[in-house]
């Protein structure tokens, strides 16, 4: 099992560049999505009235785990820019990093411990399910 805590939503960003959820964003399903953009907000959803359940295959794990090869932590971690992570307004910023935080080592700190450990066990748990030929349940709660 992967929890992502409060960190999904900058994961998702790290990811895409965009916020996962935002008021004009389609319905799981409704739309392909790459792999990358999948993890978080993609998936084949479950008919299920009250929760948020989808499921990838294994062959979807397979596709998601070889776009992460290309992403991995290092490489987010050199591409990171902190204004534009702020300026999109992210669940993982007001949960972890609200504006009163300016100390840049706390950041720092806040961000490997918060999001790109987040990040690495993501990708180690895509990983394992493909060695495993898993295939993936994803609930977001």
């Amino acid at each position: 099992m992967l929890d992502m805590g409060k960190a999904w939503d900058g994961i998702h960003f790290l990811l895409t560049s965009q916020k996962a959820f935002t008021y004009n964003s389609p319905k799981r399903g409704e739309r392909y999505l790459p792999p990358l953009e999948s993890i978080v907000v993609g998936g084949t959803p479950f008919d299920h009235p009250d929760l948020d359940i989808a499921y990838f295959t294994s062959e979807q794990t397979v596709e998601i785990a070889d776009a992460l090869r290309d992403r991995p932590v290092e490489f987010v971690k050199e591409s990171f820019d902190l204004a534009s992570f702020r300026n999109a307004r992210l669940y993982f910023f007001d949960q972890y990093l609200p504006a009163t935080h300016k100390d840049s080592e706390e950041i720092e700190e806040i961000l490997d411990e918060e999001l790109f450990q987040y990040y690495e066990e993501m990708i180690e748990f895509f990983n394992e399910a493909v060695q495993s030929r898993d295939s993936i349940l994803l609930y977001m709660g």
